[in-house]
């Protein structure tokens, strides 16, 4: 097939990876915070270590049951609703601590903020993969998922510079503030030209729309059963990707939450 002159489904795989870029910003904001955060709510470094923890908690907890409900209520209506969220709980965590209590209520208050923020960005990649699938014809949906990955790149590139040159400017709490508008813009820009599939956007040319629908002719789907996950869980290669996956997250996540610290702390940057 020669691709048409449309390039919609183009300009979707673009909005999708500025929402992985954004949930990259919103879940390692907190990373760079951290180091004026510790001292201005009375926390240790262990506290903040558990609050990271939170944050992972809720990521593992609903992965699969938000592409559950991709499934069942469209991926675009989803990833539209959880931005907001991840909007509204990274205001909370600058905004939240210290507003009574002591100590012991910023660190709880801390802990149950970054969890719920867990689980409201744990959804971004299971949706992002569904809606590529849905929009791009099957010989095309490797490249595009690959810009997408590409978001966590950008996202965790950008993320500690600018919230280091925002938080010694302004300070922690009005940093995360303004470390939220990315998710707001993302959402309204989402809300205007996102939907669940070629059939139903309004803006797609119909010759574009059939050239992703021809491209995705030879795909079959059949209902998931008991079986079919027992055969998925027993195949070797997905046991090997899903243990090497562990391994990478382990030390990805030690450089996004602990990586800035270390630069400042042991390395003495400035």
């Amino acid at each position: 097939m020669t691709p048409p002159p449309g390039r919609l489904r183009w300009s979707v795989v673009a909005m999708l990876v500025g929402f992985s870029l954004v949930s990259y910003i919103e879940r390692m904001n907190i990373s760079v915070a951290a180091r004026f955060m510790e001292p201005d709510l009375g926390l240790t470094p262990v506290e903040m270590g558990r609050v990271f923890s939170a944050f992972l908690l809720g990521y593992a907890a609903l992965q699969i049951p938000v592409g559950m409900l991709a499934d069942r209520f469209g991926p675009a209506r989803v990833l539209g609703s959880i931005v907001w969220l991840w909007a509204a709980l990274t205001i909370a965590t600058g905004w939240l601590p210290g507003l009574w209590g002591g100590p012991g209520a910023a660190l709880v208050t801390l802990m149950a903020v970054r969890f719920l923020l867990g689980l409201s960005v744990a959804g971004v990649y299971p949706l992002c993969a569904r809606t590529v699938a849905n929009w791009m014809p099957t010989p095309e949906r490797a490249f595009a998922y690959s810009f997408v990955i590409a978001g966590v790149s950008l996202g965790s590139s950008v993320t500690p510079p600018a919230m280091a040159w925002l938080m010694t400017t302004i300070g922690w709490r009005e940093a995360l503030y303004i470390s939220a508008l990315p998710a707001v813009v993302i959402g309204l820009v989402w809300i205007r030209y996102g939907a669940d599939s070629p059939r139903t956007h309004p803006d797609i040319s119909a010759e574009e729309r059939e050239y992703i629908v021809a491209g995705q002719s030879a795909d079959t789907a059949t209902p998931a059963t008991a079986a079919t996950w027992l055969a998925i869980l027993r195949t070797p290669s997905l046991l090997l990707l899903s243990l090497s996956y562990f391994f990478i997250g382990n030390v990805l996540y030690v450089f996004i939450f602990w990586f800035f610290r270390y630069l400042i702390d042991v390395r003495e940057f400035t």
